[in-house]
């Protein structure tokens, strides 16, 4: 009830009840807006990004490591 009475104080250009006349339909979208119709947007998942942040960072250093290490592995040798 109480919304309703909110809505007919606020919006005067809408037909009350008992009152003659209609409304056109380009009317109740001027009211509300197609903004409305749409979800909000969700927010952003902070901890997610941070989370593949971090692992993409271990695996590049990890291939970092191993490349290091294959290169010691192939690297010539001083024997005599």
């Amino acid at each position: 009830a109480l919304l309703e009475q909110l809505a007919l104080n606020h919006a005067p250009q809408r037909a009350r009840a008992g009152e003659a006349g209609t409304l056109a339909s380009t009317d109740a979208l001027a009211l509300a807006g197609v903004d409305v119709l749409t979800p909000p947007r969700p927010p952003l998942p902070w901890s997610r990004i941070l989370l593949w942040s971090v692992l993409v960072a271990a695996v590049l250093a990890l291939a970092g490591m191993a490349r290091r290490v294959y290169r010691q592995m192939n690297a010539p040798t001083d024997r005599q």
